[in-house]
């Protein structure tokens, strides 16, 4: 019996807070990626929404340039928008902090602005609207992440100088790819940005997510050993907001495929790597992007790590009893509108194949990974490495050391073909 303040609308993406006696909504749509300030009439004293629910008396432009926005906090002093803006040339930006005015939402008192290495900023425990200071955790690809508490009165000047300089470097790039530009984040030291070196491309491109390193987990290994990080932000991300999601999903979602592609390609012809010297990672959904790259332009990287992998789509879809089934159809699709199963039938894979596989998956088992490599006609180029214990997300510092060891001499696979033989017979045997 509750009404509405705002309708639903299909793709809606939506921060709903309390300011000021007033029920407010930050939101953006397919249809209009501009963001936009719903805010109610007062609600009272011992309002409730239910019986009388407030009149929506604003619908206003935010004073924010369109991009993507990740958190929101009310404050006596003013609403706090965490969000990676478009730059001038409409790309995707550094992060900021954004406060605005108590007084009018649509105007702003100033903003927090953080240099490109810094790869995501949350909320750290702001406990009271009245507080007169921010806490917020900095999360950067260069350093350990820092707590800040940063007084309201101090929204105004950049961040850069709070932030000390770290071990690597970090620039962002543009790829073109089918008229798109996609961006890339580029991590290495130094002396190995403008070098050929070896490469390790990320690539992620699902369910709306932004693909983000911290030094925490990026590959720090290798990074001291002179290779680049590549961050491959493609559509079907939410890098560059709700749009840009909806560009990569169901019948859409080649276009996924494509921008990995493009970006390992752009690399290439800067000479700041080779095929030979490139490899391509990805994790969980992930996978079937980079191993759908990776098949369709075989020999595009000398490595493919696939951590976790979901590959087999048809499989996940059919069995009622795996937790995926409901949403995967809205992510990949149905029947001809939807993402083709990957055929290997014609394939030879010219890449050399990690699969890190964790023995109690339920959302990606073990099975559709051997169903995978049974598949390949050249399954010897195939390592697999087992975690017996280990869930959907478990076990990644394990998971880090194999994919390393086998990235920098293909150590720790090796002696991996009893728990092949083992997949085959648990699975093919039944």
């Amino acid at each position: 019996d509750h009404n509405l303040v705002c309708s639903r609308k299909q793709g809606m993406k939506c921060y709903i807070e309390h300011h000021q006696g007033r029920l407010l909504s930050i939101s953006s749509t397919p249809f209009n990626p501009n963001l936009q300030l719903h805010l109610s009439e007062p609600l009272g004293e011992g309002a409730r929404l239910g019986a009388a629910a407030p009149n929506v008396s604003t619908f206003a432009p935010l004073p924010l340039k369109c991009g993507v926005v990740h958190e929101v906090e009310a404050f006596e002093r003013g609403l706090v928008v965490y969000h990676t803006p478009l730059n001038e040339h409409g790309h995707w930006g550094n992060y900021e902090v954004t406060l605005l005015d108590p007084a009018d939402l649509t105007k702003t008192v100033g903003s927090i602005k953080f240099p490109p290495d810094v790869s995501l900023v949350l909320p750290n425990n702001n406990p009271s609207s009245s507080q007169t200071h921010l806490n917020i955790k900095v999360h950067s690809y260069t350093k350990p992440m820092k707590q800040l508490s940063i007084p309201f009165s101090k929204f105004s000047v950049s961040r850069g100088r709070l932030i000390s300089r770290g071990r690597y470097e970090v620039y962002r790039d543009i790829a073109q790819s089918g008229g798109v530009e996609v961006p890339l984040t580029v991590i290495a030291k130094e002396e190995c940005l403008v070098e050929c070196t070896p490469c390790l491309f990320l690539t992620y491109g699902c369910y709306g997510e932004t693909l983000l390193g911290t030094l925490e987990t990026l590959p720090r290994q290798l990074l001291d050993a002179g290779w680049k990080v590549v961050l491959c932000h493609v559509r079907g991300g939410g890098e560059l907001g709700r749009n840009w999601y909806l560009q990569g999903v169901g019948g859409a979602k080649e276009n996924s495929v494509l921008d990995t592609l493009n970006c390992v390609k752009h690399i290439h012809s800067l000479n700041l790597t080779t095929p030979t010297l490139s490899a391509l990672h990805a994790s969980s959904s992930g996978a079937l992007i980079a191993a759908r790259a990776a098949c369709a332009v075989p020999g595009i990287v000398s490595k493919l790590v696939l951590r976790f992998p979901f590959l087999d789509l048809e499989a996940a879809m059919a069995d009622p009893a795996l937790p995926l089934s409901s949403e995967e159809k809205d992510e990949w699709g149905t029947g001809s509108t939807g993402f083709a199963p990957l055929d290997l039938s014609d394939i030879t894979l010219q890449s050399d194949v990690l699969f890190t596989v964790a023995g109690c998956d339920r959302r990606a088992p073990p099975w559709h990974t051997a169903n995978f490599i049974a598949s390949l006609k050249n399954e010897a180029r195939a390592h697999v490495h087992l975690l017996g214990e280990a869930d959907h997300t478990g076990f990644s510092e394990v998971a880090d050391e194999v994919e390393t060891s086998f990235l920098l001499e293909d150590g720790g696979t090796k002696n991996r073909s009893g728990f092949w033989e083992r997949i085959k017979f648990n699975f093919f045997a039944k």
